[in-house]
């Protein structure tokens, strides 16, 4: 009898570790790239989880549309652009620029989100802000990856109203 209860209790262990490792994950990263061309536009590429960015957006509105991954941006693309423009900044000399969409795609468990922004001056000095996600996720990290003329820097944002300046020459 005591042996049984050794494996009832094992099992009721196993079993809620097992719940809780399927809802969570043990990694919230996302990573964002930015490319200033000579043209004075400015892209940037989002790589996000789908189903972090499936929290975020049903957090976020009371518009959200259930679907499966393949859908999810079909059916909610206006609420996830509004989401991304509202929770990622970026201001050249303390002017915010717009972020127009451009393209999304998926691959395997990641949605890839583009966006494109004109630079208003020749002025090089940038700042951003990047705080998707982090109202979900304690330890979500947004890490932007810079370029500029093929020099990469890197940016981590953890803090959902941290700014950061940064150089952004063409």
């Amino acid at each position: 009898m005591r042996t049984v209860s050794i494996y009832i209790i094992l099992g009721l262990f196993l079993t809620s570790f097992s719940i809780k490792m399927g809802r969570d994950h043990a990694i919230y990263l996302s990573v964002a790239e930015l490319n200033r061309n000579q043209d004075n536009t400015i892209h940037l590429r989002l790589k996000l989880f789908s189903d972090d960015l499936q929290s975020a957006v049903r957090n976020f509105s009371d518009g959200f549309r259930p679907a499966p991954a393949n859908q999810f941006f079909e059916k909610n693309s206006p609420i996830v652009i509004y989401y991304l423009q509202k929770n990622f900044r970026l201001y050249q000399d303390g002017s915010e620029l717009d972020l127009k969409f451009m393209n999304f795609s998926i691959e395997n468990d990641a949605h890839f989100i583009e966006f494109k922004a004109i630079a208003k001056t020749k002025s090089d000095k940038f700042s951003l802000k990047a705080s998707y996600l982090i109202e979900l996720f304690p330890e979500q990290k947004n890490i932007v990856e810079v370029i500029n003329h093929g020099q990469k820097q890197y940016l981590q944002f953890q803090n959902p109203v941290k700014i950061q300046d940064f150089t952004f020459s063409y």
